[in-house]
């Protein structure tokens, strides 16, 4: 019974060794997500035998082997992270103090995402700038486009230029038809809406004081 099962674990040992030294030999090959989750799950069946691959922070440094080539700023980082750790505290027990071969790919994957999206909000605020550099104003009278209007940007303004109550009101109904433009231009349809305020007030000051002055004559 005893030389029946010996070969079928070792046989077992060996298949799950193959499986993981192939996961970090194809981080380059396949989607990233897809990687780590075969990562994971080929790690996982590492510390279920026992085998020594899965020990302290060996598994971290195969991770970050595993993905310089992808992403070597990573990889670089806490390559030095664990070096830097070694050299200054000796006795220090680094399965305490360095992320295991789990938590190393979830900072990897949380990071990867964070960048995701960063790039993400950095492309779409230069498309809607390109945008702007093409799309005529929607003031009427000029021929300038949205990213040369007074009423948008204020360093552009001459000394004596003076807002326009029509102008605002076409350059405030063009704005409130696209919301990626009322999301960038929030300070400046405030001005102009204050001064639309503004305007109604003297507006309504200066027909009070012309019926009171008919009314006295």
């Amino acid at each position: 019974m005893e030389d029946h099962v010996a070969p079928s674990t070792y046989a077992r040992e060996q298949d799950v060794l193959a499986r993981y030294e192939s996961v970090r030999r194809s981080a380059q090959a396949i989607k990233t997500d897809e990687w780590l989750r075969q990562w994971e799950s080929a790690l996982r069946d590492l510390q279920e035998r026992k085998l020594p691959e899965a020990d302290g922070i060996r598994p971290t440094r195969a991770f970050l082997q595993a993905i310089e080539k992808i992403q070597p700023a990573f990889a670089l980082h806490w390559s030095n992270t664990i070096e830097s750790k070694a050299v200054m505290s000796p006795n220090a027990d680094l399965k305490q103090e360095i992320p295991d071969g789990f938590q190393i790919a979830k900072i990897f994957r949380n990071q990867l995402t964070l960048s995701n999206a960063t790039a993400a909000f950095s492309a779409a605020t230069l498309q809607g700038k390109e945008a702007e550099t093409d799309q005529i104003c929607f003031e009427g009278y000029g021929r300038h486009t949205l990213d040369r209007c007074f009423y948008l940007r204020k360093d552009l303004r001459p000394d004596e230029w003076k807002m326009d109550v029509i102008k605002v009101k076409l350059m405030l109904k063009g704005l409130k038809k696209n919301p990626n433009l009322q999301e960038r231009h929030q300070e400046a349809i405030k001005e102009m809406e204050d001064f639309l305020n503004e305007s109604k007030k003297e507006d309504v000051s200066s027909q009070a004081q012309s019926k009171t002055i008919v009314g006295t004559a």
